[in-house]
């Protein structure tokens, strides 16, 4: 599915609920789940969860006046506690068909391609991307979303697929060389380039796997109002510059410039 597909999608989940099922909004606060995820969100020094997403929606909760509470928590378990618990919202979360009638969503925080990469000391001559289940080995972490990808490429779990806890137990092992590939983000893969380049090799672009959307994405008891405030309040801050000032020492120039130009086309942006 396309990111304009996957927008306009988003925009029909918008108030489906009956108000009967309607959270109180106003008397208690928003409890905030995320994962870590460095430099979107991680524990700082003091304990406390940060980071640049971090700081995003803590700005846009203090514009709305609104009561949060952010906890980081393993993917898994967070995820489930915000399919299952009322006055909850959980980021940044990838949009999928699947995912879509689950949440309200609010977004994107961020918008990027997501490639298979390769290490050069362990490609070969028939390394593309038909065969790479035949020839190599791939990691991903269990309650991944981008999972579906390696399985459509041949990838057997427990075979030629190592299953771990945390995305960056995929990053360790493809550098320890106990793996050949991973999926990675195209706008971090700059660190990756220079560890690789340290041990005399080089990270090799094999084949995109996916445009990604990641979003705040709310527990269904949430009025459409409510959402839409939401919305319009993370917008603001893509026109205004403030998602820039927290973004720009970050992310990169390229993701930033991206999520401008949505929010200067309503008609692929507005929820």
């Amino acid at each position: 599915m396309s990111l304009q597909s996957m927008l306009l999608l988003c925009s029909l989940c918008l108030g489906v609920l009956p108000h009967a099922a309607i959270a109180n909004e106003n008397s208690t606060p928003l409890r905030i789940l995320t994962e870590h995820s460095f430099p979107a969100s991680y524990l700082n020094d003091q304990g406390e969860v940060d980071g640049a997403t971090t700081q995003l929606i803590r700005l846009l909760a203090a514009e709305l006046d609104e009561a949060i509470h952010i906890e980081l928590l393993p993917w898994a378990r967070a995820f489930h506690t915000a399919t299952s618990q009322p006055r909850t919202a959980l980021y940044e979360t990838a949009l999928s068909d699947e995912r879509l009638p689950l949440f309200h969503w609010v977004g994107p925080l961020k918008v990027y391609r997501l490639w298979v990469y390769g290490r050069q000391d362990h490609m070969t001559a028939d390394s593309n991307a038909d065969t790479l289940s035949q020839l190599h080995t791939a990691c991903e972490y269990r309650d991944s979303i981008y999972l579906q990808h390696l399985l459509q490429l041949g990838f057997i779990p427990e075979q030629q697929l190592v299953l771990t806890v945390r995305k960056a137990q995929c990053r360790d092992m493809f550098l320890q060389q106990r793996v050949d590939l991973i999926i990675w983000n195209e706008f971090f893969a700059e660190p990756l380039k220079q560890e690789l380049a340290a041990q005399g090799t080089e990270l090799v672009k094999i084949t995109p796997i996916d445009d990604v959307a990641l979003y705040l994405a709310f527990s269904l008891d949430h009025s459409e109002s409510y959402i839409k405030r939401w919305q319009q309040a993370l917008e603001q801050s893509y026109r205004d510059g403030r998602m820039r000032d927290l973004y720009q020492h970050v992310f990169p120039e390229e993701l930033i410039d991206r999520l401008e130009q949505l929010v200067a086309e309503p008609s692929s942006f507005t929820p």
